[in-house]
């Protein structure tokens, strides 16, 4: 059984745009759901997050 580490690594990264883009799109979804109308994407929202290694902090600058 791999860790996380291992899966992390064999996961492709991608650009922080497409990052950005990833979890713009679960936020809308999530706020669609606070709404009624679809379900949240929390885990499209942590997937975003793990594709690239400053998405955290390049998204905290922009909340």
């Amino acid at each position: 059984m791999m860790g996380p580490d291992q899966v992390a690594e064999r996961r492709p990264k991608a650009g922080i745009e497409e990052v950005i883009a990833r979890w713009n799109e679960a936020f809308e979804t999530s706020q669609r759901n606070h709404r009624g109308e679809e379900g949240c994407d929390v885990i499209a929202m942590a997937e975003a997050l793990t594709q690239c290694p400053d998405a955290i902090l390049i998204l905290n600058d922009l909340i």
